[in-house]
């Protein structure tokens, strides 16, 4: 009993030394780590910007990963484009060249089911930041100068369903590159190994 005594009296002594050793030398004390103001800053995208030049000879690279749009009043509004295909609410479609819009210059991919013709599938429109998505006016008139344009244009974005929509109808439909790569799924990996297939 005398033993853990003595041992106690050390421990508060040894205490009260660094405690007056650390207050004479202000040393600050031991505080949970915190993130930097740096850290906390959003980083500027470091995406491969869209190259058209490539897409018009079927180099899909450029719009490769991740795109969706949280904000999307449609569930699962999420794809992976992945060498000539895209994976979407775990369907692989195929991507093929299809040309520039006469309207707004724009490019488009054909996205189509095989054994499908190319044609007979859903337009993928591919919009690279600074461009104007066209419109579609309540009076039926379509806008291609981007006033009414309610995407972020300073990113880039792809609209699979192709055609001029209403405001309301492009907030949900548009999609956005995913820099961050948050929704990676399993269709995704199904889609590698698809592809590796083939």
């Amino acid at each position: 009993m005398k033993k853990l005594l003595v041992i106690t009296d050390v421990i508060l002594v040894l205490t009260a030394v660094i405690l007056i050793f650390a207050v004479r030398h202000d040393i600050r004390p031991a505080i949970a780590p915190t993130v930097l103001a740096e850290e906390m800053t959003p980083k500027e995208e470091q995406t491969t910007p869209i190259d058209i030049e490539q897409i018009q000879v079927e180099n899909f690279e450029s719009i490769h990963g991740y795109w969706m749009n949280p904000e999307s009043d449609i569930a699962d509004r999420k794809i992976h484009v992945l060498e000539n295909a895209v994976a979407k609410n775990g369907r692989n479609f195929n991507l093929r060249y299809g040309g520039i819009n006469e309207q707004t210059g724009q490019v488009y991919l054909w996205m189509y089911l095989k054994g499908i013709a190319p044609e007979n599938g859903s337009r993928f429109e591919i919009y690279p930041k600074g461009t104007a998505i066209p419109v579609k006016l309540a009076d039926g008139s379509i806008d291609y100068t981007g006033k009414h344009d309610p995407t972020f244009k300073e990113k880039d974005r792809i609209v699979m369903e192709g055609s001029a929509r209403t405001v309301e109808e492009l907030k949900s439909l548009v999609l956005y590159r995913d820099t961050e790569e948050r929704y990676q799924n399993s269709w995704s990996n199904t889609l590698e190994k698809n592809i590796e297939k083939s």
